[in-house]
């Protein structure tokens, strides 16, 4: 769940959502909403990169889904970040510890 604070809302902006070791994206249930451009995968699907035409200050609900591929011992928490895609440094950083 996120939301834009500032102002009434936000450029384009990026959502990625990196998955633990050993997880894949699971395609078929990556999000669709209507401020949602675009879905892409990187790193071998292993990267999540979602387009959002805006973020406004409502709430947005999103769950990414994966496939476990191989078993791995002590897994990390991996971040979620979204960021105003025309600038950077706007920017919110998300991680489980």
């Amino acid at each position: 769940m996120f939301s834009y604070r500032e102002g009434k809302e936000s450029n384009m902006a990026v959502m990625e959502v990196e998955l633990p070791s050993g997880y894949v994206a699971d395609m078929e249930s990556l999000p669709g909403a209507p401020d949602i451009k675009r879905v892409d995968t990187t790193k071998g699907d292993t990267n999540v990169v979602i387009y959002f035409d805006r973020i406004t200050r409502s709430k947005i609900f999103l769950t990414v889904c994966g496939h476990r591929t191989h078993r791995v011992v002590n897994t990390k928490a991996v971040p979620i970040v979204v960021y105003d895609y025309y600038n950077r440094q706007q920017s919110a950083h998300y991680s489980k510890l």
